[in-house]
């Protein structure tokens, strides 16, 4: 019987959360016999196309930056249309072509290039796994497209009939689905009280400057309201160093975690969660969700916590790259968000927060992200999965 195979670009963290998230359903639900198999463009490429492959993974890191180099990346990235032949297409798919595009093998993707380079091959399915979708993400070629949600499936139909298109519920971690009632029920009891709030703060993999500052600033003054946090650091990333550079002249309790192994049941105003990859930062977010009263985030893939989790969110501004605006618009118009920009100086979140929280409106913005929109996007994909196995 057929695998089905996971082909990954392995760029940025959003596209390559997706096909984590059906992975870890897949090895869940099926065992040691979970029929899968996954790889990304980086073992396939060789020469030309390896070293393409290398410069569009520094371009999209760079993209995700306060620089000239991200100046240039999201002027290319706005003209994007994977449904044009290119040269940089061609280059890119060169031995993608060579090792999938003849084999008969169900194959999954999650980035709208590889569908591009793919488009003609038997067999192909496209997750899009996003709240939203930017023209960029509508690529033809594929068998079927999953998508959470209908209004996020309705671009789709440029290109694709209706019995194409899977609507498949938000896709958020199994592991935190898993424990997503009974955490909303102990946030909500925790809203209605005057205790002090725990809150979640996080950066994007690209980590830009003008996020870390609003990030770093809005954590502070939770803190010196006597509020708790958890912040979670890339291995040896800039927030990493910032915020131990942030904390030396403050007197504030803290402590660092690398591991969940000898984490104390009672935690100090803030904790330091350090992850070295997404499977770890995955497993190490989860672990401590059932504590989060808000999110301090860009708007992107966490965008589904608010939406779907009843999370409130404070969206850490710009938005940046072609679905953070969309998302930060959905987050808006949803009333499950709320942005801090320039307008608002993170230096007085921490009145901002306690005012919501005393009048009503941060329970309000939970109620609002609660039992909208089915969660459990994964576990049907993979039921899809299974039943064409």
């Amino acid at each position: 019987m057929d695998k089905i195979k996971l082909l990954y670009t392995d760029i940025g963290r959003g596209h390559p959360f997706y096909l984590d998230g059906i992975v870890e359903e897949l090895n869940r639900t099926g065992g040691i016999d979970s029929r899968h198999s996954k790889s990304t463009v980086f073992e396939h490429a060789n020469g030309l196309s390896l070293k393409m492959w290398q410069l569009v993974r520094t371009l999209y890191i760079q993209g995700g930056k306060d620089n000239f180099i991200s100046s240039i990346y999201k002027k290319i990235r706005k003209n994007n249309d994977y449904n044009k032949p290119s040269t940089s297409i061609n280059i890119l798919g060169k031995d993608l072509r060579k090792d999938f595009l003849y084999d008969m093998s169900p194959l999954l993707v999650a980035h709208p290039i590889l569908v591009s380079i793919l488009n003609g091959r038997k067999n192909i399915f496209y997750q899009h796994g996003e709240l939203i979708t930017p023209l960029e993400a509508v690529v033809g070629g594929a068998e079927k497209v999953f998508v959470p949600i209908k209004s996020a499936a309705e671009p789709f139909l440029k290109r694709y009939t209706t019995e194409q298109l899977i609507i498949t519920g938000l896709c958020i971690e199994p592991s935190i689905v898993r424990m997503a009632a009974d955490a909303y029920e102990s946030r909500q009891k925790r809203l209605e009280t005057e205790t002090s709030l725990t809150g979640c703060f996080i950066s994007s993999g690209a980590e830009p400057l003008s996020h870390l500052k609003i990030i770093i600033s809005s954590l502070i003054s939770h803190l010196q309201e006597n509020g708790k946090a958890i912040l979670f650091v890339k291995k040896d990333g800039m927030l990493e160093k910032r915020i131990e550079k942030s904390l030396s002249s403050l007197d504030i309790e803290f402590l660092q975690l690398s591991s969940l192994e000898f984490v104390p049941y009672d935690l100090p105003p803030l904790t330091i969660v350090q992850f070295s990859g997404r499977r770890d930062e995955n497993r190490k977010t989860s672990h401590f969700f059932s504590k989060f009263d808000f999110l301090v985030s860009p708007s992107h893939e966490r965008t589904n916590w608010a939406v779907g989790l009843g999370l409130p969110m404070f969206i850490a501004d710009p938005p940046i790259g072609p679905f953070a605006p969309l998302n930060r618009q959905f987050l808006i118009n949803s009333e499950t968000g709320l942005p801090i920009d320039r307008k608002l100086d993170s230096n007085i979140f921490a009145s901002l927060l306690k005012n919501m929280h005393i009048s009503g409106k941060l329970k309000q913005m939970s109620e609002n992200g609660w039992g909208k929109q089915p969660i459990d996007g994964f576990q049907n994909i993979v039921s899809f999965i299974k039943n064409i196995l």
